[in-house]
């Protein structure tokens, strides 16, 4: 049926959770062309953008997706979305922002903090990070990219004892899911 926007939309979920993001990203396009107001679309077009290391587009398909929808920001996987798509186009106060709102409504979400992290090292606030960090590990221990992202903040730190602001912020890991 390739009139119909649900159909192009299963097919983009089958293709992403095969790992084939690109033609999961051309399908949600072909549903959102079909059907513009097509919510679940949008949000699964900005999550394969992210996957595919494409904030913008992320960001673009949040945002419209908030025209249309501007309470759905309360939805963590939107207000996630739109995180970090900001933080990957260098809007880091807004992208931190956001990040202290999900953990204000949210205390137990571990990607919030992980992600705030990944903001205030991006942002030289290193004893922040590391604070972020640390509590995302208590909640989701078995995230395994979370001991090496504390161990490069102490290490940073430990460089730098006077100051926990570094001019050198660290890079963003090239993972933010625990998968």
């Amino acid at each position: 049926s390739p009139g119909k926007f649900r159909t192009w939309g299963n097919l983009g979920t089958a293709y992403s959770e095969n790992g084939k993001e690109t033609k999961a990203v051309n399908c949600y396009r072909q549903a959102i062309k079909i059907e513009p107001e097509y919510i679940p679309g949008l949000l699964n077009l900005s999550n394969s953008c992210l996957r595919l290391n494409q904030p913008k587009e992320a960001l673009d398909a949040t945002n419209q997706l908030l025209n249309l929808k501007p309470d759905a920001v309360t939805n963590p996987p939107v207000a996630m979305g739109l995180g970090l798509g900001l933080m990957g186009v260098g809007r880091l106060n807004e992208a931190a922002f956001t990040f202290r709102k999900i953990i204000e409504s949210n205390p137990g979400n571990a990607q919030a903090y992980k992600a705030l992290g990944m903001v205030y090292g991006q942002l030289g606030h290193l004893q922040q990070a590391l604070e972020q960090y640390q509590i995302a590990y208590r909640l989701e221990p078995s995230d395994r990219f979370l001991p090496s992202m504390i161990a490069a903040v102490q290490s940073a730190l430990a460089i730098h004892p006077a100051t926990t602001k570094s001019s050198n912020p660290l890079p963003l890991p090239f993972r933010l899911s625990s998968d």
